[in-house]
């Protein structure tokens, strides 16, 4: 039975324990004690989770505006990166950018051999994506990618053709446009975004937006999603851990300062997967523990769909859908609620009803329901057989250090993202070390203080967290062993034969940050750092902020970047078909999976004739 004590008796206890027990023993017996039983002595529950620490006293009741805080910095951040780096980043930027302008044009793909780039992309890559110098008087070369994958130059970065004068732009734009009339391969990715960012991008054209300002002004959406982002982290983290204050604000302030590069970029790995995700797992962890208003149900559903139908990767959603609906069915067993279970069916259709819808359209447009099958024949990839499934490295003697090198890479791309600067992955060395290594032991340690906890409804909600994150990892090891790469030379190729792409599963950002966190709290508190949580983070949050600032600080500087387009906007004229020239430099191929044109034949870039005619298959160059 529960007991309530005087308020002066409880006083006497405090100074009592005070003095026999430390200070551990005071905190505690601040909390009211008519919570404990006669069974359960005031003691047992720190015993237990010694890691829990109390709010440093000067940000009691200042939580709301340090959060507020942290989503403008966050927000800043985003904002201040994308705009340093130059358009088309290496992770497929110019196909998901065009992703968005088709859809701002109200054209939902159906069939990908039907979906070339569209002229307007084409047009934005060669004039503030693409170089030009003239090294000969008789000789124009333009250079696509000039600084993400190129090789630095002694004679420095051509400039932007955008930049040239009026005449040369007219000439050359008509050879880099039937240059870039390829087929976009992502153009079978699901639709969420791509309405999103094309609602936005629609928006930026109303205002009077064109060409690189409005390639920019797409790019800038991911900065207001980010401010979510971080406010939903630090609701998720106080959602499933109530009683750990400090857990919520290092939450946000990791998030804040996470050095994912898919965040700077136009691509369905922006941060509208996280945000999503980690709203319906908000949703979806209120619901298993206690039933909700109808309208919770709805949502919890919708923002489900939403999140796999954002990226197909972001499928690990489904194991914490599955737990809630298994959880929340055996409460309402117990107390034989009708209402439940139409809540319950509310929410698994809401869930399933969009997603299915999509994947039938598919199938009826093209015999594709997820339109993978399209992609990766047309990326070179096949299927293999049952019994060849068995040659993957994960099996056999091999298998330790395949899962090892699978797991590093995994880890390191999805905390730093995978952008490259002259061919060189944007990262210091050892930092990625730190971050697998860190992450890896950490996580161990949270699902060690999981295991351990007493709380039924925490343990419930942490463990649906480490769940999402292991299903997502689980899914790209599965999908590793399933594929033959064929000749490829890019990762994933027949000499590494991994998804290791962290921005493949860059959804799970708030509960893997939620998770480490737990791990690391638990871990500093074994250390006697009790307390320590919030500067070790800030101190973490700095030292990411400063590496990220210090490999940033090449691409502020770049003349492609949006500083640059501010500065030099009027120079800008709407340029005219004209003559022709040929092209030279390496294509823009991306690192994973994507594809560019193919360079101009030596003889034809030497000469001024007319430009040779496109590809015969129509397909990208390997």
């Amino acid at each position: 039975m529960p007991v309530s004590l005087p308020r002066r008796m409880s006083c006497r206890i405090s100074r009592g324990w005070r003095g026999s027990m430390g200070m551990a023993g005071f905190y505690y017996a601040r909390a009211p004690l008519a919570r404990l039983g006669a069974d359960d002595p005031p003691f047992a529950s720190f015993a237990v989770d010694s890691a829990r620490r109390p709010m440093p006293t000067w940000l009691e009741g200042r939580e709301r505006s340090v959060v507020l805080v942290l989503c403008v910095v966050g927000a800043l951040r985003v904002f201040l990166v994308s705009a340093a780096l130059p358009p088309f980043h290496s992770t497929d930027e110019a196909f998901h950018f065009d992703l968005v302008v088709k859809y701002a044009q109200g054209h939902v793909p159906r069939h990908l051999a039907d979906e070339r780039m569209s002229p307007a992309t084409r047009e934005t890559i060669v004039l503030y994506g693409t170089g030009i110098s003239r090294p000969r008087p008789d000789l124009v070369l333009l250079h696509n990618s000039p600084e993400f994958l190129n090789p630095a130059s002694e004679d420095g970065v051509p400039p932007p053709v955008w930049t040239a004068p009026a005449t040369l732009r007219e000439s050359v734009l008509p050879w880099g446009i039937e240059r870039w009339n390829i087929v976009n391969h992502e153009a079978t990715e699901p639709p969420v975004y791509y309405a999103v960012a094309g609602a936005w991008h629609r928006l930026g054209q109303a205002a009077g937006l064109g060409g690189g300002q409005l390639f920019y002004w797409t790019r800038f959406l991911n900065s207001a999603l980010y401010a979510g982002v971080v406010a939903l982290a630090y609701v998720f983290a106080r959602t499933v851990c109530p009683g750990h204050q400090a857990l919520g604000l290092a939450a946000a302030v990791l998030v804040a300062a996470f050095p994912q590069g898919s965040f700077y970029g136009a691509t369905n790995d922006a941060p509208l997967a996280p945000l999503l995700l980690a709203a319906a797992l908000v949703c979806l962890v209120r619901i298993a523990r206690a039933p909700q208003p109808w309208p919770q149900y709805a949502l919890a559903g919708l923002l489900t769909a939403a999140t796999v139908l954002t990226k197909y990767s972001n499928v690990a959603i489904v194991g914490p859908l599955l737990i809630t609906l298994a959880v929340a069915t055996r409460s309402a067993s117990v107390r034989a609620a009708r209402a439940d279970a139409g809540r319950l069916l509310l929410l698994g259709l809401a869930a399933l009803g969009p997603v299915a819808a999509w994947l039938a359209r598919n199938a009826l447009l093209s015999g594709d329901p997820t339109g993978a099958r399209q992609k990766y024949t047309l990326l070179g990839w096949s299927v293999k057989s049952p019994g060849a499934v068995l040659d993957h490295p994960f099996f056999g003697p091999a298998a330790p250090g395949a899962l090892g090198n699978f797991a590093h890479g995994l880890l390191a791309t999805l905390w730093r993202g995978e952008l490259t600067w002259h061919g060189t992955p944007m990262t210091l060395p050892g930092v990625d070390w730190f971050y697998s290594i860190s992450s890896f032991v950490f996580l161990a340690c949270a699902v060690i203080r999981v295991l351990s906890a007493r709380d039924r409804d925490e343990r419930q909600a942490l463990g649906t967290s480490v769940a999402t994150v292991g299903l997502a990892v689980a899914a790209l090891a599965v999908l590793s062993t399933l594929f033959d790469f064929g000749t490829r030379t890019l990762q994933p190729s027949p000499r590494q034969p991994y998804f290791m792409s962290g921005r493949l599963i860059v959804g799970i950002l708030v509960p893997f940050v939620t998770v480490y966190l737990y791990g690391l709290e638990w871990a500093l508190a074994k250390a006697r750092r009790r307390g320590a949580l919030l500067p070790v983070v800030v101190g973490l949050a700095l030292l990411a902020t400063a590496f990220q600032a210090s490999i940033a600080l090449p691409a502020s500087q770049s003349p492609y970047n949006w500083f640059h387009l501010l500065w030099r906007a009027a120079e800008v004229r709407a340029p005219s078909a004209s003559a022709a020239v040929a092209t030279a430099g390496p294509a823009a191929a991306t690192r994973r999976g994507s594809r560019a044109p193919r360079a101009a034949d030596p003889a034809a870039r030497a000469a001024s004739l007319p430009p040779p005619a496109p590809p015969s298959d129509g397909s990208p160059r390997g």
